[in-house]
C-alpha cells in the first residue's frame, strides 16, 4: 500500500469512527479534508456524502452525488443503496408519493443488482410512503426469506440482520416479531450510534405512515445527550450515582459511560468535571471561550502549569472542541455564561439530529456533597440572557449580526440603479418595517446591508424575509434586475456598542463584525450561511422555527481561517413534522452506513 492510499485509509477509517459516534459533522471535515488534500477515493467520497445527508444537508449531498459517483456498473452496494437514501431524504423533506417512488426504485434496483438485504428492506418502506402497499408487502416477504437464510459474520452484521427482520416484520404487520426481533437488535453494536438512530428514525416514520402507535423505536437504546452545567460556586471532584425518573434501567455511571456531553471548559471546576466524564467512557465535545492557545496561555498564567497540562489532555482527548472568541480579558464570567449557552444549543441540535434524549447534568454547589446530580429535562427554558458582568463595560453586548451583498449588482448600469434603489433596497426596507423585529442598527453601502438584532432568532426571521423579498424582485422586476442574487451572512456574537464621531450616530463595532463580514463573501449566492454560535444560539431561541443544514468546515474570506457554518432555512410547516417527527434535521433512514 502506497503512502497516499495508507493517508486515505486513515482519514477514512476516522471519518468511519465519527460517524458511528454519531458526530456526522465531524465526519464529513474528516473526508473533506483528505479529498483537499488529494486523497480522492471513492471511500472518501462516499463518507463525504454519507456524513453530509447524516448532517442534514441532503439537497447539497444529493448534488455532489451526482457529480462524483462512479458508474452504475462500478458501484457496490453501499454506492447504490445510497441514491435511494438521499432521495428519500429529499421526498422526507417536502416531496409527494412520487418522490417516495424514486427512492424506492433507487434502493430496488440497488438490491435486484447486488442481493443486498438492507437495500430491499429500504425499498419495501419506500414503496409503502409512496402508497404502493402490495409492493411494499411482497418484497418485505421476500426480505424475511433472504435474511433468514444468512448467517452473520460478525456483531454488526447481526444488528443489521435483526434490525431488517424487524422493520421488514412491521411493514407486514406483525409487530410481535418486529419487537422480538428489535430486541434481538439491541444487544449488539452498542457503540454505532449512526446505524440506531437510523433505524430509529425509519421505525417511527412507518408507524406514522400506518396510523400506530410507535411502541418500536425506543426498543433499541441511544444514549442521552447531555448539557453539563455549573451552578456558582460548583466543584467537581467526582460523580454521585442518582436515578432519574424516566432515564431507564440501570445505573448511573453506566448510562454516562455512553453518553455524548457537551460542556463548556471555563475554569478548573468545569475541567473537573469534563475529566469525570472521560474516566467514564463519556464523548466529550468541549466549548471553550477563547481560542484553545490563547486559552492555555491565560491557563498557565492564571492556575499554574499543572491545570495547563491538564486541560492539554483532556482537549486532546475530546471528541470535538469549539472555540468562541471576541471577549475581553476581564469579561471571563460573561463569556463563561456565553459558552454554556452554546454548549447547551450544540447539545439541542445534536439531540435533534440523532432523536436522542436530552439532559442536563449540573454540578452541585460546594456546600452541598460534592459530585453530579442528573435531572431530566422537561418542557422547553428560555435561553440566558446574555449581558457583561459589572465589572465589564456596559457598552458590550451579545447581538446578532447580518451582512448581506447582492451578487450581480457590478453588472447593472446607471440607468438600472433607480429601479434597484426603488425594488430591492426599498423592498429590503419594507420588509424590515413589516417584520415586527426592530434592528438595533441598520446600515448600507452601495448593494450591502449591515443589520444589528437583539437576538439569533430576530436576526434569522429578517434573513429568510429579505432573502424572500430578493426572490420576489428576481422574478418579477425582468431585465438586469432577475440576474440579481442575494448573499447573506448571520454571526452571534459581543461586540461594542458605541457612538460614531463622522457620522453622528449610535453604532457597533468589534472584531467579531469583521468576522461576520468575512462569512458573507463565501456563501453561495442565494443562499444564507450562518456561523455555529449562531446555529447554537438559534436552538436555544427558536428551536422549532428553522431549518438548519451543515455547510462543512468552510475557509472565510481574507484568510480569516477555516470555520464551521450551516445554511440556514425556514422549518418545514407544523403539520409536515407531525407526520414525519424525525425529518426535520436529517430524515435518515435504516441502513445509513455499513462499516
Amino acid at each position: 500500500m502506497g503512502r497516499d492510499e495508507a493517508s486515505a485509509e486513515r482519514f477514512a477509517a476516522r471519518a468511519r469512527e465519527a460517524l458511528s459516534a454519531g458526530n456526522a459533522l465531524l465526519g464529513y471535515d474528516l473526508a473533506e479534508r483528505a479529498l483537499q488534500l488529494g486523497l480522492r477515493t471513492r471511500a472518501l467520497h462516499y463518507l463525504s456524502l454519507l456524513s453530509l445527508a447524516n448532517a442534514g444537508n441532503s439537497a447539497l449531498a444529493w448534488q455532489r452525488y451526482r457529480d462524483h459517483a462512479p458508474p452504475e456498473d462500478e458501484q457496490d452496494e453501499d454506492w447504490l443503496a445510497l441514491k435511494g437514501r438521499l432521495l428519500k431524504d429529499l421526498a422526507l423533506a417536502g416531496g409527494g408519493a412520487h418522490d417516495f417512488r424514486r427512492a424506492a426504485e433507487a434502493y430496488l434496483a440497488a438490491f435486484r443488482q447486488t442481493g443486498g438485504y438492507f437495500a430491499a428492506v429500504n425499498a419495501a418502506s419506500m414503496f409503502l410512503l409512496a402508497g404502493a402497499e402490495r409492493e411494499a408487502r411482497a418484497l418485505a416477504r421476500e426480505v424475511l426469506l433472504l435474511a433468514g437464510g444468512l448467517t452473520p459474520a460478525d456483531d454488526g452484521e447481526r444488528y443489521f440482520l435483526s434490525a431488517t427482520e424487524a422493520e421488514a416484520a412491521l411493514l407486514l404487520g406483525d409487530g410481535r416479531r418486529a419487537a422480538a426481533s428489535l430486541r434481538e437488535a439491541d444487544r449488539w453494536s452498542r457503540h454505532d450510534l449512526n446505524a440506531r438512530s437510523r433505524t430509529r428514525a425509519q421505525l417511527r416514520l412507518i408507524c406514522a405512515h400506518l396510523g400506530i402507535e410507535d411502541v418500536y423505536s425506543k426498543l433499541l437504546s441511544l444514549p442521552a445527550v447531555i448539557e453539563l452545567e455549573r451552578r456558582a460556586a460548583a466543584l467537581a471532584v467526582g460523580l454521585r450515582s442518582t436515578r432519574s425518573a424516566g432515564t431507564g434501567p440501570g445505573s448511573s455511571s453506566a448510562r454516562l459511560a455512553r453518553s455524548l456531553v457537551y460542556a463548556a471548559i471555563s475554569q478548573p471546576a468545569d475541567l473537573c468535571a469534563a475529566e469525570c466524564f472521560q474516566a467514564k467512557g463519556a464523548r466529550l465535545h468541549l466549548v471553550l471561550p477563547a481560542p484553545r492557545k490563547a486559552l492555555m496561555e491565560h491557563w498557565q498564567q492564571a492556575y499554574g502549569a499543572g491545570w495547563a497540562m491538564r486541560l492539554a489532555r483532556c482537549l486532546e482527548q475530546a471528541a470535538d472542541v469549539t472555540a468562541t472568541q471576541g471577549f475581553l480579558a476581564d469579561e471571563q464570567a460573561w463569556a463563561a455564561a456565553h459558552v454554556g449557552a452554546l454548549a447547551r444549543g450544540l447539545a439541542r441540535l445534536c439531540a435533534q439530529r440523532l432523536g436522542c434524549e436530552l439532559q442536563r447534568v449540573e454540578l452541585l454547589p460546594a456546600a452541598q456533597p460534592p459530585g453530579f446530580r442528573l435531572r431530566t429535562r422537561r418542557g422547553r427554558d428560555a435561553p440566558d440572557t446574555l449581558v457583561p458582568a459589572a465589572a465589564s463595560s456596559p457598552e458590550r453586548r451579545c447581538v446578532g449580526l447580518i451582512f448581506a451583498d447582492i451578487a450581480g449588482f457590478r453588472r447593472l448600469r446607471d440607468a438600472d440603479l433607480p429601479r434597484f434603489q426603488s425594488q430591492v433596497m426599498g423592498g429590503i426596507a419594507r420588509v424590515i418595517e413589516d417584520s415586527g423585529v426592530r434592528p438595533l442598527f441598520r446600515h448600507t453601502w452601495g448593494d450591502a446591508v449591515n443589520l444589528i438584532t437583539e437576538d439569533a432568532a430576530g436576526a434569522a426571521r429578517l434573513a429568510l424575509a429579505i432573502q424572500a423579498c430578493i426572490e420576489g424582485v428576481r422574478r418579477s422586476a425582468g431585465g438586469p434586475l432577475a440576474d440579481i442574487e442575494l448573499r447573506l451572512a448571520a454571526h452571534y456574537a459581543p461586540v461594542f456598542a458605541g457612538y460614531d464621531p463622522v457620522e453622528r450616530q449610535p453604532t457597533f463595532y468589534g472584531t467579531q463584525l469583521s468576522f461576520a463580514a468575512r462569512v458573507e463573501p463565501v456563501t453561495p449566492p442565494g443562499m444564507i450561511f450562518v456561523t455555529e454560535a449562531f446555529a447554537a444560539r438559534l436552538a436555544l431561541e427558536a428551536p422549532e422555527e428553522f431549518r438548519l443544514e451543515y455547510a462543512g468546515e468552510v475557509e472565510l474570506a481574507k484568510h480569516f481561517g477555516k470555520y464551521r457554518l450551516f445554511g440556514l432555512r425556514a422549518a418545514p410547516s407544523r403539520a409536515r413534522r407531525a407526520v414525519t417527527p424525525a425529518a426535520r434535521y436529517d430524515a435518515s433512514g435504516l441502513h445509513a452506513q455499513r462499516s
